[in-house]
């Protein structure tokens, strides 16, 4: 019995000292070290250009001179802009934040203090990136009127769980899949089975997501002032958590939050904590890259 409670000090000892080493760690370090992985892991480009992404960035990863060398950051964000540049009929936004990510990381790297230099950067590009986005979605007409997210849960492949748990049944979800293939050659003639419910939740989904996006544009557009910081991170959050464990989209939401880390003060040590969580939540649970990319390779 001794042994055993013994055992388990111990044991919450060492996950207290992991804790203390993880918020305590540089921040740049963390934030460098940490985009790195999230290229490796989740950069989503034809084989080619994954292979030199992947391999520069391991190199960065290996090599901590290189990882704080501006230029390094330049020539990698340099081929992440080539690469939506060529590609830009199918490069989601995520793409180009990643690009203008690097190009930040490249340009603090270069002032006498960096870390508040790539906060600040970090800061601006998700207030604008969710100011456009906002903007965008208030002056689409298919978006208000709920209709785009009535079609994604209808027949598209990042929803069907939760379209089910609304009554869409497998035989239903299928056919909308067959639909979608015809819809270019007849499209007068397609026809998508619904369910009573499915309006209503598509008319929450366009209004939660419009007014998550806008509160998170303006936590982070707002004035850098301290009654700001903990709603800023707070409202980063709940967009992630309602968010990206619908839409499976793990590369955006690891970027968000190596992004609002890099905000996050010294003494707000929940908030430091909450990051990591959601960080490795995203990796375990939240994750459709992943498989994707190594069944890819």
């Amino acid at each position: 019995m001794v042994l055993s409670i013994f055992s388990q000090k111990l044991k919450f000892q060492k996950l207290k000292e992991v804790y203390q080493q993880v918020v305590h760690q540089d921040p740049l370090e963390w934030v460098l070290q940490w985009t790195l992985l999230l290229l490796i892991l989740f950069v989503d480009t034809p084989w080619d250009t994954r292979l030199a992404v992947v391999s520069w960035c391991l190199c960065g990863f290996v090599y901590r001179p290189w990882r704080f060398n501006a230029w390094y950051w330049w020539g990698l964000a340099g081929v992440l802009f080539g690469f939506n540049f060529f590609h830009w009929a199918f490069s989601d936004n995520h793409r180009h934040l990643m690009a203008y990510w690097c190009l930040a990381i490249g340009c603090s790297l270069k002032l006498s203090q960096p870390i508040q230099a790539l906060a600040l950067n970090a800061r601006l590009l998700i207030g604008l990136l969710f100011l456009f986005a906002t903007l965008w979605k208030a002056s689409s007409a298919t978006y208000m009127d709920g209709s785009m997210f009535h079609f994604l849960l209808l027949a598209d492949t990042r929803f069907p769980e939760v379209s089910s748990a609304f009554g869409l049944t497998s035989a239903m979800w299928n056919s909308n899949l067959e639909a979608q293939q015809q819809i270019h050659q007849m499209p007068e003639l397609i026809r998508f089975q619904s369910t009573p419910l499915m309006e209503p939740l598509a008319q929450f989904l366009t209004w939660w997501t419009l007014l998550i996006e806008a509160l998170v544009a303006l936590c982070f557009l707002w004035p850098d002032r301290q009654p700001m910081n903990r709603w800023r991170h707070s409202v980063l959050f709940a967009f992630i958590i309602t968010t990206y464990p619908i839409a499976g989209i793990s590369g955006f939401a690891w970027l968000l939050l190596v992004m609002g880390r890099i905000q996050c003060r010294p003494g707000l040590k929940k908030t430091h904590l909450g990051y990591i969580l959601l960080l490795l939540l995203t990796f375990l649970f939240w994750d459709g890259y992943l498989k994707r990319y190594w069944v890819g390779m």
